[in-house]
């Protein structure tokens, strides 16, 4: 007994096959391996590439959505492209996302397939050449590691500069409370004056003699 994808696509492969298209194999086509992944059938069409892939498992418009952002990805590979649901998955159809990015729909019941939304042809199509992606693919890859060594080293240089800031701001607030703390400079001119005043008899401590000769003496 067939389960339900590969009845669906039973359906899907005879409903071509009467359209007079023919059903192509990996061997037949060269394609990158992410649609081989994607899609689960491929038919040429006369001198078109379709690709159809079969919604076996469809239970929420966004899952739906979450669908065709993905086969918009590889679409630029064939001519046309198709996705086949079954009647009772139609209600979580987004017709009109599917109108825009001109994906075709096939409603597979037991009568057969109905297409329900033409697909519409792909305006700039890749032609697919293996060495040639593979050398773009390893160009890409050596390009994005030397983007993500720069991020890491600009981050370890942001780092580093935070930590040098913080010292700064460390050693300013230090050198601030050093200069709270330290006592007022005394000039050495008052301090000895002071201390003379001190020593001297009273009745001669306002002379103003004294201070002009204490003055002269630090001459």
């Amino acid at each position: 007994m067939l389960n339900k994808k590969n009845y669906l696509k039973e359906k899907v492969e005879r409903y071509f096959k009467g359209r007079g298209c023919r059903i192509l194999l990996k061997k037949d086509i060269t394609l990158p391996d992410k649609v081989y992944e994607m899609v689960d059938c491929i038919v040429q069409d006369g001198n078109n590439v379709v690709l159809v892939k079969i919604l076996d498992e469809l239970s929420s418009l966004s899952k739906f959505r979450d669908y065709i952002l993905e086969l918009s990805q590889i679409k630029c590979f064939a001519d046309k492209m198709y996705v086949a649901v079954d009647e009772e998955s139609e209600v979580f159809v987004d017709g009109v996302m599917l109108h825009k990015a001109g994906i075709g729909l096939l409603i597979v019941n037991v009568r057969g397939v109905q297409e329900k939304l033409p697909a519409k042809p792909t305006r700039f199509k890749i032609a697919y050449q293996t060495p040639d992606l593979k050398r773009f693919e390893q160009k890409i890859f050596e390009l994005t590691s030397k983007i993500e060594k720069l991020f890491e080293q600009n981050k370890r240089f942001n780092e580093r500069l935070t930590y040098i800031e913080n010292k700064i701001r460390s050693l300013e607030l230090r050198l601030r409370a050093l200069e709270e703390k330290a006592p007022a400079p005394t000039r050495v001119e008052e301090a000895v004056s002071k201390e003379v005043e001190t020593t001297l008899p009273s009745f001669i401590r306002d002379n103003p003699w004294l201070e002009i000769l204490a003055r002269r003496g630090s001459e």
